[in-house]
């Protein structure tokens, strides 16, 4: 019996094919964006979901001076493991440090004893204390987790760095020469290697060495315990503790402040209101909670936004919506046509849960073939969707558990959108339904005219938060940054260097040879680099904490300002080979506001003082720049020459580079730097990638509204060519009798234009809370006019213009006398 519903089930399917075509493609769309999404939403909730992760916690660090937060950091000092160790004796289990020294250093590693081996350059390395592999559940192909970290000059790699140095995984014991720019140089042994995990975390590494190789950088043991073991001030180093039972969590917190003031007694100073004047707020925050619900300072990686998740939830959610939603009008309106199909049926003694078997067996009909072209279309856009987002979200490959997911939710729309349908034809009164008097109950027209308008809703909402979103980014584009607008690329000085100064130098004056080259500068780090904030400075020797300023430090060689075009607003530009210059500071115009001088002039052969001792004659003052994104305001700075001045070399261009250009510059950097890569970005990409989440969420926005667009007006188009079906004589009437082609529009339209009034004034107030509480985040901001409303109304009703209007032209047009003749 089944059988003969599934057939009877295909042909009316194969027959009603622009129905059938317009229902598999919405719903088809829905599943794949909506699976898409969900499965994203899952990949950014499961970060860090390593065995026990209940259990461990990373110690982050807030530093308050004065009453004013200096700096919220995720990274904390060397000391603070092995103290919190010994103070929380009962309560911290264990204690990992995890050091990317690559994020700061160039590094690389050479393998020893493997004819030919280069030193590669490594962008994943970390230090780490011997617990690290275990407390992370590190997966090791060869080497023992527990002990394979716990001596110095030890290193574990990944697959895919064994495998890149010697060609092999068979490294157990063999030596691998590690040499960083700052001249350190170690023979390390391989003590293992590891498999990276599909387990989505907050930390990047592929090679570790073993944290107590730090040693060998001093020459006594005791200023090596002091430096990485007791130090209470450097916070470069991400802290994490497995806790003896998570709720010592609560515990642990409420004694930091004791166990700062045991650790830290100079932060007992008190002013003349008896308040602290310094203090570290260090807090625990679940190993599980850091890639959604930690914003802060010195990241590891860039962390994911909360804000993002409910967005792309309801997004998902509102596509099913629109797809299911289009299956209920779509049917509904069928089901008005099938009347005397329905009379007929009952009359030879058809049950209602026949009937309703039958509607149901098209429905999942439907789904089915949804289902595995959505599965399909998976297969074929998983590259691109991934770079969507950024991340690796699907697999090249779908799994059996994809298909199953996938299959549950087409189940679900079919069980939503196929009872209605199934109950109302099942209830038809059979005599009514013969006679063809059978009309749909205003329930029902009320009920197409909800979904079509929340339809609408819908859409009208995800447009205009997506052109919030593309107007914000736009915005931010055209702002000025404060440094030059003209192309600037930036070459890393490489690890290797014998002599760093007459190296640079040289490559220097090659590049300056070149035509297309206007300027090269020197400095430790460029626009769109993080500074590590709270250095004290002070007008007066040996000034109490709160009499100084924090400002931020940029180490700067020869060239700097000239590179990046900053403009002096008095006083002088750096001289290189001056000995007054190489001990004089630069500040910028907020430096100047903030300590109190009336203008750049009055700041001019003014002495500053370092950490309250060091004297700084301030020779210059620089108009401000955005230094890290305009997310955030400008921040007091200070240029002084100091070391690592040379680990960018910034060329201004006079135009975008050809490859000619490339090549040159590339040759410049073979003869200065024999036997390494160059390594190379453009600023406008580094400083750009600080808004990546933002222009992902946006660009995710604009192609997820899009479809729901599509979704919506395939619906439109159905519902509209069932209307125009059933006024097909109607039309045909009115042209006979004069009506225009634009009268008969208007008569189709007047509906849908009064659904998208009412769904612009419900979602129009939605909008704009959700605009301005997105837009908060931006220090500068776009101003929205009326106009970022009511646009997406004016392109939706193009669309219901466009799609009901080759509706209506197809029935107008029809032959009037054929029409009316037609029974």
């Amino acid at each position: 019996m089944y059988f003969n519903h599934l057939r009877y089930a295909l042909r009316r399917l194969l027959k009603h094919r622009q129905y059938t075509i317009i229902t598999v493609v919405g719903l088809t769309v829905g599943l794949v964006a909506a699976y898409f999404l969900f499965t994203y939403v899952q990949h950014e909730r499961t970060y860090d979901q390593v065995p026990g992760h209940e259990r461990i916690f990373r110690v982050q660090n807030n530093y308050v001076r004065n009453y004013e937060l200096i700096y919220a950091s995720a990274a904390t000092f060397a000391g603070v493991g092995p103290n919190m160790e010994r103070y929380f004796a009962e309560e911290v289990e264990a204690y990992a440090r995890f050091y990317p020294l690559s994020r700061n250093l160039t590094c690389n590693l050479q393998a020893m004893g493997v004819p030919g081996a280069d030193a590669l350059h490594t962008e994943e390395l970390a230090y780490v204390d011997g617990s690290f592999l275990e407390l992370f559940s590190v997966d090791m192909i060869s080497g023992n987790a527990q002990s394979a970290l716990s001596v110095p000059n030890r290193v574990v790699l990944s697959e895919s760095e064994a495998l890149r140095h010697f060609a092999s995984l068979d490294v157990l014991g063999k030596t691998i020469r590690f040499v960083d720019a700052s001249g350190q140089e170690d023979m390390l042994e391989v003590a293992g290697v590891f498999r990276p995990t599909d387990q989505p975390s907050h930390l990047s590494y592929s090679v570790l060495v073993s944290y107590t190789t730090l040693y060998s950088r001093f020459e006594t043991p005791e200023q090596a315990i002091q430096r990485y073991e007791e130090e209470m001030g450097r916070y470069v180093y991400y802290t994490y503790v497995r806790l003896t039972d998570p709720t010592d969590a609560a515990t642990i917190q409420s004694q930091f402040p004791s166990f700062v003031d045991h650790f830290k007694p100079s932060y007992l100073e008190t002013n003349e209101a008896g308040d602290r004047i310094r203090r570290n707020d260090f807090t625990l925050v679940p190993l599980a909670d850091v890639h959604l619900h930690s914003r802060l300072q010195n990241e590891a990686t860039p962390a994911g936004n909360p804000q993002q998740i409910p967005y792309l939830l309801a997004i998902g959610v509102f596509l099913l919506i629109l797809s299911a939603t289009n299956y209920i009008n779509l049917s509904t309106v069928q089901t008005f046509y099938r009347r005397n199909e329905t009379g007929l049926r009952k009359v030879l003694g058809a049950s209602r849960s026949s009937l309703m078997l039958q509607f149901f067996t098209e429905t999942l009909l439907i789904t089915g073939v949804s289902v595995v072209l959505a599965v399909t279309a998976l297969q074929a856009t998983w590259p691109w969707l991934n770079g969507l987002v950024g991340v690796a979200v699907l697999p090249s490959r779908i799994t059996l558990s994809q298909v199953l997911s996938l299959g549950g939710l087409g189940l679900l729309i079919a069980l939503l959108s196929g009872l209605y349908p199934a109950l109302v034809m099942g209830r038809a009164e059979v005599l009514r339904s013969l006679k063809g008097k059978s009309l749909p109950p205003k329930s029902a027209v009320h009920l197409r005219q909800g979904v079509v308008g929340f339809q609408l809703g819908l859409s009208l909402l995800l447009m205009g938060a997506t052109g919030v979103m593309v107007q914000q980014m736009r915005f931010l584009s055209q702002q000025e940054l404060g440094f030059s607008e003209a192309p600037i690329l930036v070459v890393e000085r490489p690890a290797e260097v014998t002599e760093p100064t007459l190296q640079g130098e040289r490559f220097r004056t090659a590049l300056e040879k070149l035509p297309a080259v206007v300027a090269v500068g020197q400095s430790a780090l460029v626009p769109g680099h993080v500074i590590q904030r709270g250095m004290f400075i002070s007008r007066a020797e040996h000034a109490e904490i709160d009499q100084g300023w924090s400002i931020e430090p940029v180490f700067i060689g020869e060239g700097f300002m000239e590179a990046y075009e900053l403009e002096l607003l008095a006083g002088r530009v750096f001289q290189p080979g001056s000995a007054v210059d190489s001990a004089g500071i630069w500040l910028n115009a907020s430096a100047i506001a903030e300590m109190g001088f009336t203008s750049p002039q009055e700041a001019i052969n003014e002495t500053l003082y370092l950490y309250g001792s060091v004297p700084r004659t301030i020779l210059g003052v620089l108009s401000d720049y955005h230094q890290e994104s305009l997310k955030r305001a400008k921040d007091p700075m200070m240029f002084y020459v100091g070391r690592g001045a040379d680990a960018y070399c910034s060329i201004r261009l006079s135009s975008a580079p050809s490859q000619a250009l490339m090549a040159e510059i590339t040759e410049a950097y073979a003869l200065a730097y024999p036997n390494n890569p160059l390594k190379h970005f453009f600023l406008q990409d580094f400083f750009d990638r600080q808004y990546a989440a933002d222009q992902k969420l946006a660009s995710t926005f604009q192609w997820f509204s899009g479809l729901a667009i599509l979704i919506a007006a395939l619906g439109i188009l159905g519902l509209a060519s069932f209307a125009a079906l059933q006024r097909t004589k109607e039309m045909g009437i009115r042209k006979v009798l004069g009506a225009s082609l634009s009268r008969l529009l208007h008569t189709q339209l007047r509906g849908f234009m009064l659904m998208l009034l009412v769904a612009m004034l419900v979602t129009m107030p939605i909008l704009q809370w959700w605009s301005h509480s997105w837009l908060t985040d931006f220090p500068i901001r776009t101003s929205l006019g009326l106009a970022t409303y009511l646009l997406p109304s004016v392109l939706l009703a193009l669309v219901l213009v466009s799609v009901i209007g080759r509706v209506v032209w197809r029935a107008a047009t029809a032959n009037p006398a054929k029409v009316l003749r037609d029974e």
